[in-house]
Parts: structure tokens; C-alpha cells; sequence
């Protein structure tokens, strides 16, 4: 569902009942034990799906939960857990003091935040593709690769939606018996033979989802995936 893929960034935090170590040691050396989360781009569908994510999670305790979004939004309300938290605009200061930063912004405004969130010490998890394919950037699927959330240089990046619908069907099969190649077939809403295969540089713009560029991304998704 759509509200899956939108909460997947959360569960990265929540591997067998804990914070897979992402913010616990800092959090422990400071002596709490609650989780400082930010949401970046809190008033989109995506942050206000992560927001309701956050508050039915049971998995790890939450305290101050921070919504972040553009000028033009500031003051106004959303509830969680029946109070009511006020939109900040989102500055260079906007994540001192947070653990976690949850973004749900495009590329350009991932790119342009992340620099200060990490140099704040939180750790960013990114739901655009501005760091997929960037090799010092974790990729994770947390059903699949948890374990290189630990490797993080305090940006962690997750796949598209066509990308992890795809390897959480492999990955059991890889698990068992090595896969070294993978193809598929597009189909295009403008042919009459829709089985036919799609050739991307004649796919018309107003059928964006069925153009290359949306394939050979989760398909570079996958490589790297597979590689790491």
C-alpha cells in the first residue's frame, strides 16, 4: 500500500525491537532513553503518513517529535497522539538537538538540508532519491540489509517503491541460490498490444511511469543492492 511505502524510512529503527544502533549509543551515552525525531516536509502526504506512522509504532519510545516544512506553513498545528505540534520553518538550526531527521522533501531540498543536519549529529533518512545511488550512502531495505544502517556517515538511503517491491520477492530466492540476472517487460498504456515491450525513447511524457529512466533507476537500485 501506499502508506507502507511512505512509513518504510521508520523501519529502519525497529529490527527485532531495537533502534539497530543508529542513534542508541549516542542516546545512552547522554543518558536517555527516548528517540529526537524531525520530520522534514511534515505537511506533504509523505511526512503527515510518517507522522501517523510514529504514533502507532510501539516498537521504541519517542520523545520530542519536531515538523519541519517551508515558511508559508509555520504556525499551523498537526495532532500526534491527540496534541497538537506546531510546523516550524525549517532553518540551518532546525535539527540541533535531534537524533533522527526523517525527510520527506524532493532532491534539491534533501541535498541542500543534509549538510546541516548531519553537521547537527543527527542521522538523516532520506526518502528521495538525491543519495541512492551515492556509494558512501547506505542503501537499505531494512527487511533485507539492516545491517549496512551500521555503516552510516549520518545519511541513510532507501530504495523507490518499484525497487523494493521487487527484491523483497528475490531476496529469499538470492538468499538460496545466487541470481546474476534480472530482466522485465514494461508495459505501455498507448499500445494496442500492451505485452508489447516498451522502447523508453518513444514512451510520449504524459506516460512518465513507464519511461527508462523510472526502470533503469530501480534497476541501478537493485545492482547496488545486490553488490553491497
Amino acid at each position: 500500500s501506499k502508506t507502507a511505502m511512505w512509513s518504510k524510512p521508520l523501519k529502519m529503527f525497529s529490527v527485532q525491537g531495537s533502534v539497530c544502533g543508529v542513534c542508541a549509543e549516542a542516546r545512552e551515552e547522554a543518558g536517555m532513553k527516548a528517540c529526537r525525531i524531525a520530520i522534514l516536509g511534515a505537511t506533504g502526504a509523505v511526512g503527515r503518513t510518517m507522522l501517523q506512522v510514529l504514533e502507532e509504532q510501539t516498537d521504541w519510545e519517542i520523545g520530542e517529535v519536531r515538523l519541519l516544512a517551508s515558511p508559508r506553513s509555520a504556525g499551523q498545528t498537526l495532532l500526534f497522539k491527540g496534541q497538537p505540534l506546531t510546523l516550524e520553518a525549517v532553518t540551518e538550526t532546525s535539527f540541533e538537538g535531534m537524533d533522527v531527521v526523517l525527510g520527506a522533501v524532493e532532491n534539491d531540498l534533501a541535498k541542500r538540508w543534509a549538510p546541516w543536519i548531519v553537521k547537527a549529529g543527527a542521522v538523516f533518512v532520506d526518502n528521495s532519491s538525491a543519495f541512492r545511488l551515492d556509494t558512501e550512502v547506505p542503501l537499505v531495505i531494512p527487511q533485507i540489509n539492516p545491517q549496512d544502517i551500521q555503516r552510516h556517515q549520518g545519511i541513510i538511503a532507501n530504495p523507490n517503491c518499484a525497487t523494493i517491491l521487487a527484491l523483497m520477492a528475490v531476496a529469499p530466492i538470492y538468499r538460496r541460490s545466487r541470481i546474476t540476472r534480472m530482466s522485465g517487460r514494461r508495459k505501455c498504456r498507448h499500445r494496442r498490444n500492451r505485452s508489447a515491450p516498451c522502447i523508453a525513447r518513444r514512451v510520449p511524457r504524459r506516460f512518465p511511469a513507464v519511461r527508462a529512466k523510472h526502470w533503469d533507476s530501480s534497476v541501478r537500485e537493485c545492482t547496488l543492492l545486490a553488490g553491497r
